[in-house]
């Protein structure tokens, strides 16, 4: 019998669970470094598969996800370029050295999500929750942030320069080596108890949210 590959595999696989949107049932039959991309999971509930590791890396390129139950999935090391992800549920998930340039990622629970050394480059979250996620040394430049809930969230040694950061709530936020040239803020950015020690701020208009700022440490 002829073996499956991987991008006949995922098909197969949806087509089989077309009814019900539903692989959890499919944890063992799943593995790692599949290629999915442009599957159409809209409304599908993966939560707590493990699909990519950093050896093993999966393929979700253009991918779309919206609506979708992701809450505790592994996408470690995966390729999410251009991805889909909009009012989705990711709580937990794990996306740590995963390239995610360009994803959108709008209005997402993301809460204490992993997004350690990942490549977040033009991504959009806007109006996403990001209360307690990780997104040390990642690459956010020009990464839309506007309106989204930022929480106790840690970003440091992160590339935020050109990011946008309009409205966004960082209280609590460690921000402490990461670069914010060109970062743009607002008047309504929420930065209380916000940690910006050695930060790059030239060109920034952190101006216009100073007024938020009542516990700073900025030091170049």
């Amino acid at each position: 019998m002829r073996e499956l590959n991987m991008e006949e595999r995922v098909k197969k696989l949806l087509e089989k669970h077309k009814d019900d949107k539903d692989l959890t049932s499919e944890m063992d039959y799943i593995e790692l470094g599949w290629d999915w991309s442009e599957a159409d999971l809209t409304g599908w509930n993966l939560e707590g598969l493990k699909l990519s590791t950093y050896d093993e890396k999966a393929n979700f390129k253009n991918v779309f996800m919206v609506a979708a139950n992701l809450k505790g999935v592994i996408f470690e090391g995966a390729n999410l370029e251009r991805a889909t992800l909009g009012s989705s549920i990711l709580e937990n998930a794990d996306f740590n050295n995963a390239n995610l340039e360009g994803a959108d990622f709008e209005g997402s629970d993301l809460k204490k999500s992993l997004f350690y050394r990942a490549n977040l480059k033009k991504a959009d979250f806007r109006g996403a929750d990001l209360k307690d996620t990780n997104f040390m040394d990642s690459n956010l430049y020009k990464t839309i942030l506007g309106g989204t809930n930022l929480q106790n969230a840690i970003l440091t040694k992160c590339n935020l320069q050109e990011a946008y950061l309009g409205g966004a709530n960082l209280e609590n936020v460690d921000l402490h080596g990461s670069n914010l040239r060109d970062a743009d803020f607002s008047e309504d950015t929420k930065l209380h108890n916000v940690n910006l020690f050695k930060c790059k701020i030239e060109n920034s208009n952190l101006k216009f949210a100073f007024n938020q700022i009542d516990d700073k440490v900025i030091q170049e």
